[in-house]
């Protein structure tokens, strides 16, 4: 559940292999994390490049934990593993992305895809469905297939993120008034929770949601270099729990309970069952990540943003 973006410099890692080159050394290319996404910081003073890139990756992590934990649950993961994917796939990505200027951070993208696979099937599908998508990434990129994207006309690329932009929306719903009900995945389930739990919709949950996104909005106006996400989820949250502790609003702890110390736990890609509604359940998923991932890729071509074809599909 990882997105990148890439900022507009024109110089990435050393230059692609020719077509030419054979399939062992691009492979080598490609697995090598030293190169020269490391020589910025021998420019200058070292000590200070160094302490400049640590605090914006620590600024970059404190927006990313909520944001990822967000995500996760409107997936319908918990927050813990929300966490532990932002973290790995970030020190993955950083090591072996496809270029210097890549950040990488949760995507909303994934959301509906997950979401569905989750309201049928266990984390484990879930884990099997990425493998393949990865799979099928990897494939791509070492046959030099990535310049097919090329192809997919624009108007559908904004259609389908206008539509995914659509759905996270409705995803959220039940957060923003503030029901302590769990909702459904698909949207006229979610209708029904709402209206037969009318009682519990909260006009301070309502009114910290808008302010929220309205923060994020007008402190990033100000100056694109503030964290705003970060301030107005911890503005938000700072009033939730100091003026209005008593006014009975639905919490993560509440929802989840505490989030678990021990995150060493691996979850073990679900075995293959060969019924056509699961392995239909299973391709689609697969696909969707990974032309997802490709339709990010076709994103940053437009943009004439230097990246490489394929990079781990987190």
């Amino acid at each position: 559940m990882l997105e990148t973006q890439t900022a507009t410099p024109a110089v990435t890692r050393a230059a692609a292999p020719p077509d030419e080159v054979g399939l062992l050394a691009r492979l080598k290319y490609f697995v090598n994390p030293i190169d020269g996404r490391y020589e910025d910081l021998k420019k200058g003073n070292v000590a200070a490049n160094v302490l400049r890139d640590f605090t914006a990756g620590l600024i970059v992590a404190m927006v990313a934990i909520p944001l990822a934990m967000g995500f996760a649950m409107a997936s319908g993961l918990r927050p813990e593993q929300g966490i532990v994917g932002g973290a790995v796939a970030g020190m993955i990505g950083a090591l072996w992305g496809g270029s210097k200027y890549q950040v990488y951070g949760p995507t909303a993208a994934y959301i509906p895809v997950i979401a569905g696979l989750m309201a049928k099937y266990n984390h484990s599908v879930l884990v099997l469905a990425s493998m393949i998508a990865g799979a099928i990434l990897i494939l791509f990129g070492i046959a030099r297939l990535g310049r097919i994207v090329a192809k997919v006309p624009h108007s559908i690329v904004v259609g389908f993120t206008i539509g995914i932009a659509a759905t996270i929306a409705l995803s959220q719903i039940g957060e923003i008034l503030g029901l302590q009900a769990r909702m459904p995945t698909h949207f006229f389930e979610k209708v029904e929770v709402i209206l037969a739990n009318t009682a519990q919709i909260s006009i301070f949950a309502i009114i910290l949601g808008l302010a929220t996104f309205l923060l994020t909005k007008y402190i990033l106006k100000i100056s694109v270099f503030i964290p705003a996400p970060l301030l107005a989820i911890g503005m938000t949250t700072l009033i939730a729990q100091t003026l209005w502790a008593d006014k009975g609003l639905a919490t993560i702890r509440g929802k989840y309970g505490a989030i678990p110390t021990d995150f060493l736990v691996f979850t073990m890609p679900a075995s293959i069952t060969w019924t056509p509604e699961f392995l239909g359940d299973l391709v689609l998923a697969a696909v969707a990540e990974a032309q997802r991932r490709a339709g990010e890729l076709l994103q940053a071509e437009m943009r004439k943003v230097p990246s490489l074809p394929f990079t781990p599909p987190f």
